[in-house]
């Protein structure tokens, strides 16, 4: 597979990752903050700019509606609703060959309905409808992607970038949540419902935990569940497989160099407990994800993307 092949395939997933996960932390805490006293709102507004990995730099006083509007209308901002799903598809009309026809129907629909709105026409209704059709929308993409799409190559580097962006999402998420996860600071009871909102993971939490809101059980569900989609275990086990199914590049057995990162971080998640990793320090764990996400991502490049030359001739 070409180079430039896997880096749209890989970037037009993590776009669209990316695009959900803003979509779900404007939902949840949108929800919130209307049952909020204004000290509240406030801290749960930095909370939302600080669980984007770049913070936002707006003009004025960081307000609810300034918020949602750089995050779903701005084009500048990397992590807003409209420049993820841009990107996201100029990406695919590039290998608009390698991907099925009903996977570019539907993203081509979420590109024009997203387009279709601006702050005006949100001001006449609810955000929150919005939001859940783009969020809707970028479901069935998945949808289509796994039962149109032959589960080759091409797919493999899909889930890569999915599942790079989605535990880099959530680590960082939980990092901005540390300090009152780790009983250093007050946090709300709806505050940890909109924590595991934003993950996707409210009623899955319920079914395992019942209705015990606990800063130990949420730590452990959202970065050490096997079985949860959006955990970060879960996430780096996905990584780790569609790495693995990726074939070797070259004798200098670059394929490996990611294996073993991505290996590496799933042992250190899979042999923890979340008593060891509150003692030592939940901001160490979450930084050391990021950190390695970060390593897997150049390395993936070097491996697949950004090799010289001399690598395809002589592999």
């Amino acid at each position: 597979m070409l180079s430039r092949v896997a880096d749209s395939l890989y970037w037009m997933a993590r776009y669209l990752e990316r695009a959900e996960h803003t979509t779900r932390l404007l939902d949840a805490n949108i929800q919130l903050m209307l049952e909020q006293k204004p000290q509240a709102v406030e801290r749960q507004l930095r909370r939302i700019n600080l669980s984007l990995g770049e913070p936002l730099k707006l003009d004025g006083k960081l307000s609810v509606p300034a918020l949602e509007h750089a995050l779903i209308f701005d084009p500048r901002v990397k992590t807003s609703i409209i420049s993820c799903v841009m990107n996201a598809r100029e990406n695919a009309r590039q290998v608009r060959e390698q991907i099925s026809s009903e996977m570019w129907s539907e993203l081509n629909a979420l590109y024009h309905f997203v387009k279709r709105y601006d702050a005006d026409d949100l001001e006449q209704e609810l955000p929150l409808e919005f939001l859940n059709e783009v969020r809707r929308n970028i479901s069935l993409f998945k949808g289509e992607t796994d039962s149109t799409m032959s589960h080759g190559e091409e797919w493999w580097f899909l889930q890569i970038g999915r599942h790079i962006e989605r535990a880099a999402n959530t680590a960082t998420l939980l990092k901005v949540h540390a300090a009152e996860l780790c009983g250093e600071a007050d946090i709300e009871h709806l505050e940890l419902l909109a924590l595991l909102r934003s993950c996707n993971a409210f009623e899955a939490y319920l079914k395992k935990n019942t209705a015990e809101f606990s800063a130990d059980n949420i730590v452990e569900f959202l970065l050490l569940n096997p079985q949860h989609p959006h955990s970060i275990l879960f996430s780096v086990r996905r990584l780790e497989e569609s790495i693995s199914a990726l074939p070797e590049m070259s004798s200098r057995g670059e394929r490996g160099k990611v294996e073993r990162l991505a290996g590496r971080l799933v042992a250190t998640l899979l042999y923890s407990s979340v008593e060891e990793i509150l003692s030592s320090g939940l901001h160490l764990s979450l930084d050391n994800v990021i950190r390695q996400c970060a390593q897997m991502h150049s390395a993936i490049h070097q491996a697949y993307i950004d090799y010289p030359i001399e690598t395809s001739l002589s592999a």
